[in-house]
């Protein structure tokens, strides 16, 4: 339903669970000089497409969570700990953003909310990576086919399978980017060596199935009933599916939006966090391109001057204010940010703006720690609303 408001928002919320938004992200509108479009478009309807997110495997309910605004969150990326932060960092409450998105979408049982997080740590998956939140660890496996970035997330008794595998269908294949022949890989090589008795949870289903089983599919999904690619080919060129609306802009902007290992320019450019320590930078402006509340938590390093990620795109642009500095004889510009995913793209975007003398700083403030840099942690705490 709708007109939700804050007094009652809690009256309507049966749990809690957690997942991964994997995909969506910023939209990555191109324009002049390489920068980021962040007005011209809002970022949650980009964020909110089917299929997008592993989800569960469990709900906590409501009475079990006393308060849902000081839960500490975990995630880790084949042991490496990628997010580590409480609720009590987000801008807005839970009956807030109830409110808030109940007056652009109304309601239903089974709906999920995403709170998000402080975005410390975003990076791409790969595969064979095991993401571990707290006590859920899925291992990821790249499953091709109905895009060539869709991947299954796998834990011992069950199995996120996405867009890959449905319950009595697999995902159709005339997206952008989508093969058959991967498809069928990624089933019978792939999915379905899993133990029979493995639970199947698909991306969606629109007739309210909600979970199968490894070998319920295998006997009675009937386009998983062919013995060749080929055959597997032969079903799926005959479906003669309609496009769905917004496929030209939604799939190319999911894949222009995530992080890619980092071209032979950005690997020159990167500066290991050992030599940043040693010094020798004293023509270097360090930028922090972390988000507002993240140099308050955990410090910065001394001298830097902070500009949002989000901002560096309008910075780079003629008469901005990184292209003026850039422009000083000998000075050069160091990005850097929580692990060295944002401080990456914001270097190839400098670069595709014409910006040379820049470079970042590889695994980012985590691992300028690590190295035994200094941080200053005076910085005052951004207001929050």
């Amino acid at each position: 339903g709708s007109g939700v408001s804050q007094a009652d928002a809690m009256d309507h919320v049966f749990g809690y669970t957690a997942g991964i938004d994997v995909s969506a992200r910023l939209p990555a509108n191109a324009r002049p000089g390489g920068g980021r479009n962040t007005t011209s478009m809002p970022i949650s309807p980009w964020k909110s497409f089917p299929t997008f997110c592993p989800l569960g495997p469990c709900i906590v309910t409501k009475d079990e969570i006393s308060d849902p605004h000081h839960l500490q969150i975990r995630l880790w990326v084949d042991g490496e700990l990628r997010v580590n932060y409480n609720t009590d960092d987000l801008a807005h409450s839970i009956p807030e953003s109830i409110e808030w998105a109940n007056n652009l979408e109304s309601f239903g049982p089974g709906d999920v909310l995403f709170m998000g997080t402080n975005h410390q740590g975003l990076g791409a998956m790969q595969d064979g990576d095991t993401i571990e939140i707290e006590n859920i660890s899925p291992d990821v496996l790249y499953t091709p086919g109905h895009t060539d970035d869709s991947y299954s997330f796998v834990m011992p008794d069950w199995v996120f399978t996405g867009d890959a595998l449905f319950i009595r269908g697999t995902g159709r294949t005339d997206f952008q980017h989508g093969n058959n022949v991967d498809a069928y890989d990624s089933l019978f090589n792939k999915l379905l060596k899993l133990p029979g008795d493995t639970l199947i949870y698909p991306g969606h289903d629109y007739k309210g199935d909600t979970v199968s089983t490894v070998a319920e599919e295998k006997a009675f999904n009937p386009r998983l009933q062919v013995r060749s690619a080929e055959e597997y080919a032969a079903i799926m060129n005959n479906l003669n599916l309609p496009d769905p609306k917004q496929m030209d802009v939604a799939v190319p902007a999911n894949l222009a939006i995530g992080f890619s290992n980092p071209t032979p320019e950005i690997q020159e450019a990167t500066i290991k966090a050992e030599d940043a320590v040693k010094g020798g930078l004293d023509d270097t402006l360090f930028v922090d391109l972390r988000e507002e509340t993240e140099p308050a938590r955990d410090g910065v390093i001394p001298g830097s001057v902070h500009l949002p990620y989000q901002a560096l795109g309008d910075n780079i642009r003629p008469g901005g204010l990184l292209a003026a500095m850039a422009q000083s004889p000998g000075k050069r510009i160091l990005l850097y940010c929580a692990f060295g995913e944002r401080s990456a793209l914001g270097l190839q975007e400098m670069f595709n703006a014409g910006i040379k003398n820049a470079c970042h700083l590889g695994g980012g403030i985590n691992a300028w720690t690590q190295a035994g840099g200094q941080l200053d942690r005076t910085v005052e705490p951004a207001p929050q609303g």
